[in-house]
C-alpha cells in the first residue's frame, strides 16, 4: 500500500486492510460508514482483547475502487488532557507502508470526519 499525491490509497487487487481507530482522553465515539463497493468482513481482530477504547475493521479489496468515512466524536472527561484519535491503515502486501493520523478535538461543534479511498494499482 502506498499513498498517491491526492491522499488515495494505492493498492492491489486482494490486499488485505486493516483499520484501526484508538480514542485517547475521550469516551469512543467514532462511526464509521458502509466500505462502498465492499464489505467490512472483520470488526475485531482474533486473540486480542476487547478494548472499549478501540476499533478493528478489515476489507479485501476486490474492485477497483473502495471508499468509507469515519466520523469522530469527542465527550472527554473533565480536565483531560486534550482528546484525540489515532487512525492507522495497513495492508498485508510486501513491501506496503502503513498510514497513521491523528485526529485532534476540534474548536468547531461540528465533529470532524474523515474519507479513505482506496485505488488499485
Amino acid at each position: 500500500m502506498t499513498i498517491k499525491p491526492n491522499g488515495d490509497f494505492l493498492v492491489n487487487t486482494g490486499e488485505i486492510i486493516t483499520v484501526t481507530v484508538k480514542a485517547s482522553d475521550t469516551q469512543y465515539l467514532a462511526a464509521f460508514s458502509d466500505l462502498s463497493f465492499g464489505n467490512w468482513i472483520l470488526t475485531s481482530l482474533p486473540n486480542v482483547p476487547p478494548d472499549p477504547l478501540a476499533e478493528v475493521r478489515q476489507f479485501v479489496m476486490t474492485g477497483t475502487v473502495s471508499s468509507f468515512d469515519i466520523q469522530f466524536g469527542f465527550l472527554p472527561p473533565p480536565g483531560a488532557a486534550p482528546a484525540s484519535y489515532h487512525v492507522t491503515i495497513a495492508g498485508n502486501a510486501p513491501g506496503g507502508a502503513n498510514f497513521a493520523d491523528d485526529v485532534l478535538n476540534p474548536a468547531s461543534p461540528l465533529p470532524p470526519d474523515r474519507d479513505y479511498t482506496f485505488v488499485t494499482t
